[in-house]
């Protein structure tokens, strides 16, 4: 099961991904009251908060989840300079971090993670079967992330779009903006 949630003032999309052994929270970038309420509504055993990069619209409800459900915090190991900057700019605090990962998720083995640098330094885009969370990389209408904020970088954006683009067709897409797609449905626009 995967349910989205449209929060804070960029219109976020935050994910709950839900399998047998609980569910994990895909990018909370505010309102954790009507997360939790959805979670409590579908019944959902939290097991991990997990963030797509370290942009502010993308984490700022991690605080305050990981301590209602106790839970860890997973977010790209290249972006830890990313979250200090953005931490001193928008005054969002420290935030709480148990796993700095690059390129697998400790103890969520039924998750892929593929980097996708491009939009930030640790971009990571996240793959669970047939369901590929994109947070801010690749979005409906063949549209990529923005490469003009801190760290980004045009040619890494274009070197993930190709990694992307490798898998299959009905690989469903899951933005961190906007509304889903499939990989077939934007390969069209890169051919």
């Amino acid at each position: 099961m995967i349910e989205r949630i449209i929060v804070g003032p960029l219109s976020t999309n935050c994910y709950l991904a839900a399998a047998d052994a609980g569910a994990v929270i895909i990018d909370p970038g505010a309102a954790a009251e009507r997360i939790a309420a959805r979670i409590a509504e579908k019944k959902l055993q939290p097991l991990a908060i997990l963030n797509t990069h370290g942009h502010w619209d993308h984490v700022m409800a991690n605080n305050e989840l990981k301590k209602k459900y106790n839970i860890p915090v997973y977010t790209p190991f290249k972006d830890r300079e990313l979250l200090a900057k953005e931490k001193d700019y928008y005054h969002i605090g420290e935030l709480l971090v148990d796993h700095w990962y690059a390129d697998a998720l400790s103890g969520l083995d039924w998750l892929r993670v593929i980097p996708t640098p491009g939009h930030t330094p640790g971009s990571s885009c996240l793959l669970w079967g047939k369901n590929l969370f994109s947070g801010d990389t690749l979005f409906a209408g063949g549209y990529l992330g923005r490469t003009d904020l801190w760290g980004g970088d045009g040619q890494a954006m274009q070197d993930s779009l190709q990694k992307l683009l490798l898998l299959p067709d009905d690989v469903a897409v899951w933005p961190g903006h906007a509304e889903s797609s499939t990989i077939g449905a934007e390969r069209k626009y890169y051919a």
